[in-house]
């Protein structure tokens, strides 16, 4: 009986770990720039329903279900750590999760 206790224990200590691991949502954020072209920065700024529109196709096209937030985006989201430093003039955060 002892043996069989103890064989339950290291069973759950190893299969719990990783069913956690499983279950754990996977979110990403994207800070995209809102002089695209395609009107993003109309959308987003304003509040309107087509925010969220936009918001989830962007998380649609990179493999995530839906957005769950987006927002005007703060100077410590841009690194600037491409070698073509520029300005960014309005840029935005789109928060993705499956």
């Amino acid at each position: 009986m002892l043996r069989l206790t103890v064989l339950a224990f290291a069973l759950s200590a190893i299969c719990v770990p990783l069913f956690a691991a499983q279950t754990e949502i996977k979110r990403k954020e994207f800070v995209i720039d809102g002089d695209d072209g395609y009107g993003t920065s109309d959308c987003l700024t304003t509040g309107s329903a087509c925010g969220k529109i936009v918001a989830d196709a962007w998380c649609e096209s990179k493999g995530f279900a839906k957005a769950v937030a987006y927002r005007v985006a703060e100077a410590g989201d841009v690194t600037h750590s491409t070698s073509r430093a520029r300005a960014v003039r309005s840029a935005f955060v789109i928060s993705c999760a499956e």
